[in-house]
């Protein structure tokens, strides 16, 4: 098995907490190859800078040089640059190099405010920006960029588009807004097409050494093994957070690498505008399994298979005309009330309040036109679509019923917007979120493949075409409630399902 290398453009840290040796850990607990190229050398602790001595522009350049022949670099991380030389060196370089390049911009030391750049550099900083797919600046290092204060959310956002102006692809501008939102951590990501804020609930800790070298690296990674830059900034902020909540445990200053310690609560929650996290209290479901979960597209399938024994069920009804949907959205719940069955309506939660649905399944696009008071009121349970990290960080602002992952394999159920995440990247969400919210797979999941996806300790299984195209359709369901049964009575991961 081949793993993405990934270069860090950075100072050497004698502490061990920061710079190089941070970015070198962080590369090795995210599973991608460390390669290093050192601008400057330091003599300090997490708490006191003694000394910084720049490596010569010309070393810099050989070390560029040499690593460049060795093996095919599929992300960079740059960090402390020290001089205007080693600028133009850097920037040099990148005008031969076609993969993702983030910089974290650190300007100085964090709680002492030392330089960690020649006077001199500050103006060649531009000469980085064409380069950059991703910068992610603080807001003091924003400020200095820019020569301007900013106090305000409208300001940050006003100052990230200023980047992009200058030519990088994206920015994160990270913190320092928690006089906007007490108690929280807010980020704000744009780049051409989007534009979120990222809120992630404060730790209560000393102040940690080297958490944005961590991030930035954690987001190189990330990228390197294929995810979008929004993907790999909620990757990157989720492993901030838990580093610094393990310090925290120990009163340490130093952050902690662990791959293992994943809490629900370490995600980011995504919103497009920034405001207090979400207040509505959702109904959650009567249970945590739920088991085998078609998705049908009319009231007669639903009559087909609850009497089989089918618990969950989805009505998912596209492009039919208006009347006709109510007509089969009423009968459906009907039919599911007559069974004790949980119904969930797919998109159409005006008519599920309307009919007295158990539930409604919502895309992504949903939630920011649904009307959650509405909802909540109506006892409604909510089922979220998630395909990436980004979406699921999305998903949480609403705290919903149940989350869906997929799709698991591929499809041809519908066009999806993501290639498929397979039973590993399910098994990892399934550790982050399986405790908080019941978890469904969703995507391509037939009598062949169910097992595997029993075994990542999902709380529920949705399939459609399985079914739905099935020659004998009430024997493959009798046939996947079975594996459903077997898989869970041998399964040592969840003996509860």
């Amino acid at each position: 098995m081949s793993f993405p290398l990934v270069w860090t453009i950075a100072a050497s840290d004698s502490s061990g907490g920061a710079g190089i040796q941070a970015d070198l850990a962080t590369f090795y607990h995210h599973g991608v190859l460390g390669a290093s190229i050192i601008t400057a050398v330091t003599a300090q602790s997490a708490q006191h800078l003694a000394t910084l001595k720049a490596m010569p522009a010309k070393m810099v350049a050989e070390q560029l040089r040499v690593v460049a022949t060795d093996r095919p670099c599929h992300a960079i991380k740059i960090g402390v640059v020290a001089t205007a030389a080693n600028v133009s060196v850097i920037a040099q370089f990148l005008c031969t190099y076609s993969g993702f390049v983030v910089w974290d911009p650190v300007l100085a030391t964090g709680e002492e405010g030392v330089s960690l750049l020649a006077d001199d550099a500050l103006v060649r900083l531009k000469e980085l920006f064409p380069h950059l797919d991703l910068i992610t600046p603080n807001r003091m290092e924003a400020e200095k960029l820019l020569a301007q204060p900013l106090n305000t959310a409208h300001a940050i956002e006003n100052a990230a588009n200023k980047f992009l102006q200058w030519g990088a692809k994206a920015i994160l501008l990270k913190g320092g807004h928690s006089d906007v939102l007490t108690g929280y951590k807010c980020d704000f990501y744009c780049d051409h097409h989007t534009a979120v804020w990222l809120v992630s609930g404060e730790v209560d800790s000393l102040s940690v050494h080297g958490t944005g070298c961590v991030l930035s690296a954690a987001i190189a990674a990330a990228v390197a093994q294929g995810q979008s830059v929004l993907d790999a900034v909620v990757i990157g902020k989720r492993y901030v957070r838990q580093g610094m909540r393990l310090a925290a445990k120990q009163s340490s200053r130093y952050f902690v690498h662990d791959a293992t310690s994943m809490l629900h609560e370490d995600m980011p929650l995504t919103m497009t505008a920034l405001k207090k996290p979400f207040s509505i209290q959702l109904p959650r479901c009567d249970t945590s399994t739920l088991g085998l979960y078609p998705v049908v597209h009319s009231a007669d399938w639903i009559e087909r298979l609850l009497p089989l024994g089918v618990r969950t069920i989805q009505l998912r009804i596209k492009d039919r005309p208006r009347a006709w949907v109510e007509k089969q959205i009423e009968r459906a719940v009907a039919l599911a009330k007559h069974y004790r069955a949980r119904l969930f309506i797919n998109d159409e939660w005006k008519l599920a309040i309307r009919f007295g649905a158990y539930g409604v399944h919502l895309g992504q696009d949903d939630l920011l036109t649904a009307h959650w008071e509405d909802i909540a009121h109506a006892g409604l349970r909510v089922g979220i679509s998630t395909h990436s990290w980004s979406e699921i960080s999305r998903a949480l602002t609403v705290h919903p019923s149940y989350i869906a992952l997929g799709a698991i394999y591929p499809t041809t159920s519908k066009t999806m917007p993501s290639h498929p995440i397979g039973t590993k990247q399910l098994t990892t969400w399934v550790q982050l979120l399986g405790d908080t919210y019941p978890l469904v797979a969703i995507g391509g999941i037939h009598s062949g493949n169910i097992v595997d996806v029993l075994h990542s300790g999902v709380k529920g299984v949705a399939v459609i075409s399985a079914i739905t195209q099935a020659r004998a359709p009430e024997n493959t369901t009798q046939e996947l409630m079975c594996l459903i049964d077997e898989a869970v009575t041998s399964s040592p991961l969840d003996p509860s399902f």
